[in-house]
């Protein structure tokens, strides 16, 4: 299912590391992943904290070149 998840994105460029492979992964799926407007990233983040969850901020959006990148 790896291949059937990452085939789905298309175009999506990453880095190649086992972390952004977590994006594809078939034991869920695909990963959890939430996109945000960074403006709102310390409210989240303050909101996980109080309710005794979890967060990770793994990287960016960005267009560079017709492409849509993970950085």
């Amino acid at each position: 299912l790896f291949a059937d998840n990452r085939a789905l994105c298309g175009d999506l460029v990453t880095d190649g590391s086992a972390r952004s492979e977590l994006l594809f992964d078939p034991q869920t799926a695909g990963g959890l992943l939430a996109a945000l407007p960074e403006t709102l990233l310390a409210a989240i983040r303050k909101e996980f904290a109080e309710s005794g969850l979890d967060l990770w901020v793994i990287g960016r959006c960005t267009h560079d070149a017709g492409e849509l990148r993970l950085v």
